[in-house]
């Protein structure tokens, strides 16, 4: 595990690296569109898009979003994105970045942290076993 990592919030900034690490996931967006995303991001206040940094370099980022609950007391928090740079992976820099969503969880009032993963992200399944996440749900998906 790298000592030398800093989590932090993502800037307007860090658009480029973000561009790059949301293509490498599969989803490519310039960085006009991530600073908007950060923008309606920022907006609220459950939401939040925080950033792996190494001597100034971007090398991962997590979002994360909650909402209350209404089966049960307390908030549902959702890692709604992950992407560690592909050189980079191994380091423990996914680690960091899940650790440090689920402290900002947990003191938003979260009792529960959910993160879905593409059927095919086989290597991604074992990473979030590896850190006790459960697969204990299927989720359906309709595009509109």
């Amino acid at each position: 595990m790298s000592s030398d990592i800093a989590i932090r919030d993502a800037r307007n900034d860090d658009a480029p690296a973000l561009s790059i690490l949301l293509t490498q996931l599969g989803y490519p967006q310039d960085g006009a569109f991530v600073i908007k995303k950060l923008r309606e991001l920022s907006e609220r206040v459950s939401s939040k898009v925080f950033v792996a940094e190494e001597s100034g370099t971007v090398l991962g980022f997590l979002s994360f979003d909650s909402a209350p609950a209404f089966h049960r007391e307390g908030s549902i928090g959702t890692i709604t994105a992950m992407c560690v740079l592909e050189p980079k992976r191994g380091r423990g820099i996914g680690r960091q970045l899940i650790e440090h969503a689920e402290s900002f969880a947990k003191e938003a009032g979260c009792v529960r942290i959910a993160v879905a993963s593409g059927m095919q992200r086989l290597d991604t399944h074992q990473f979030y076993l590896n850190l006790g996440y459960e697969e204990k749900t299927k989720r359906f998906i309709k595009e509109l």
